[in-house]
């Protein structure tokens, strides 16, 4: 799996614990969604206290580089049952010993700077306010030792859609998966944020099989300028730096899934470029329908201001009958 600039999430298995990590709800695409306050004050309180005093993060221009590891120090009562996933992300199962509900542990290291915990600790608060059925919820966040933040969230006992198996996947199924994606990405830009660090890995399902949006620690008020993402799947204008982007680069994330899951990790030219280029000869070479090559040219326009944003791309017909 990709080293993250940021963050991933994946879930496993079994034994005793320490710090809260993500979770993840689920499901649907159109469904009416209400605000809500965090269930618990204390996860507020703890998550005010790791963002204060409030600086603008996005005036930055650092790298958040953020290696997934357990912490070992944790007062929390939460019961460690297994690491999630296997693939090597410090991702757990926890049981929560006041309700004995499972949930997902992961603790993340952050830029070490001042800059590094407020540009964290934003991107949890914001995902704590967050009330999506295909977005997870988060439960707790606390900060953990030097550099490091934990939190809980919803276990998701599906696995990731990196792990799907390549005889599942078709363009129908593309589509499938992707709409509530979709509309969790609507409401998270309604409300004038940005993921921007979309990659298979932030995509698990529910154990009835419904996929669910995580990996929300660096999510944050557009528009934006610290560089922050996964390497081989931000947008361009992350890529290259310098200059504010906004909830495009969003689409840009959408449509590098959508070619990985139907066509594999064929989507540039040459991966070592600073510059990505699209490959798009392949999609004349697999005789790709028509429609498909259309979205494909909206969703993964270089320039942002001619990118289609994800709202427009799911309200065009031919998402719409297909994800249905």
């Amino acid at each position: 799996m990709p080293r993250c600039s940021t963050t991933s999430e994946d879930q496993g298995q079994g034994q005793k614990v320490t710090k809260p990590s993500g979770a993840h709800p689920s499901t649907a695409s159109k469904e009416s969604h209400t605000e809500k306050a965090i269930v618990n004050p204390k996860v507020e309180a703890n998550l005010k206290r790791s963002i204060a005093p409030q600086v603008d993060e996005e005036s930055l221009e650092h790298d958040l580089v953020a290696n997934d590891r357990l912490g070992a120090s944790v007062d929390t009562p939460y019961e460690k049952l297994g690491h999630i996933a296997g693939d090597g992300q410090g991702v757990y199962m926890v049981r929560r010993l006041s309700d004995g509900k499972i949930m997902a542990s992961k603790v993340v290291n952050y830029h070490p700077s001042h800059h590094g915990a407020m540009m964290m600790g934003h991107g949890l608060y914001t995902w704590s306010h967050l009330n999506h059925s295909s977005i997870v919820a988060l439960h707790d966040g606390v900060r953990e030792g030097e550099y490091q933040m934990c939190y809980f969230m919803d276990y998701l006992a599906g696995g990731s859609l990196t792990n799907l198996p390549k005889s599942k996947r078709s363009y129908s199924q593309a589509l499938a998966i992707l709409a509530p994606i979709m509309d969790a990405l609507i409401y998270l830009h309604g409300r004038g944020y940005v993921h921007r660090n979309l990659t298979p890995d932030n995509i698990v399902f529910a154990g009835d099989g419904r996929p669910v949006l995580v990996g929300l620690c660096v999510a944050a008020k557009f528009p934006c300028i610290s560089r922050v993402g996964t390497q081989g799947w931000m947008a361009p204008e992350i890529e290259v730096g310098g200059k504010a982007y906004d909830e495009r680069v969003d689409s840009y994330g959408i449509g590098l899934i959508l070619w990985w899951f139907l066509f594999g990790p064929t989507h540039f030219v040459d991966k070592t470029a600073e510059v990505k280029v699209i490959n798009w000869d392949l999609l004349e070479r697999k005789k790709v329908p028509k429609d498909w090559k259309d979205l494909f040219r909206k969703l993964l326009k270089a320039s942002p201001i001619k990118r289609w944003t994800v709202e427009k791309a799911r309200e065009h017909p031919f998402v719409s009958r297909l994800s249905l």
